[in-house]
């Protein structure tokens, strides 16, 4: 079925439960008004292969974004099953790619930013061994106090580094 022909097949509508309808529509993208790049620039970008080179994150922001990811991915792993982390790997902050990515990004090395994710990793290797040990236990708010200072402090410095730049309000 040509994709064109999607908007006239007559399932191709519907109302909600409030009576409002809809109708799915094909629009060309490169035919459409809101799109600002030509089509022969956006076939040249479309041919060459994203460049991996760079080293991630590249920026505070991105730091936090995988202080994030970082933290769903060991809290997970702890509640499924505590013992899939060995306590000493997880207790020492300095094995953790966050740690690498703030000595490379320059930022805070072995200040307030270095404390906060070394007691964050405390906190988080406690709670690993407190559900080893009593596996009802269900209290994070240390971890969630720790996590949730660590985001401030990088969040702080990257509104630090605006500042600092004569950008204060720049997001980016």
């Amino acid at each position: 079925m040509a994709v064109e022909s999607v908007a006239e097949c007559p399932w191709n509508g519907w109302p909600n439960v409030h009576g409002i309808g809809g109708r799915i529509t094909v629009e060309s993208v490169a035919e459409c008004d809101r799109n600002t790049q030509p089509l022969a620039e956006l076939q040249e970008f479309l041919q060459h292969t994203p460049s991996h080179h760079r080293r991630h994150p590249t920026g505070l922001l991105g730091l936090y974004a995988a202080q994030l990811a970082n933290h769903s991915a060991l809290k997970k792993a702890i509640r499924q099953n505590p013992r899939l982390v060995d306590y000493m790997t997880l207790v020492d902050a300095t094995t953790c790619p966050i740690h690498d990515d703030i000595r490379r990004l320059g930022v805070d090395d072995g200040g307030p930013l270095d404390r906060l994710h070394q007691e964050y990793h405390r906190a988080i290797a406690v709670m690993d061994a407190l559900l080893i040990s009593s596996p009802a236990n269900d209290d994070w708010s240390a971890v969630e106090r720790a996590e949730k200072a660590l985001e401030q402090a990088i969040i702080e410095a990257f509104w630090k580094s605006k500042a600092e730049d004569g950008n204060p309000l720049s997001s980016g």
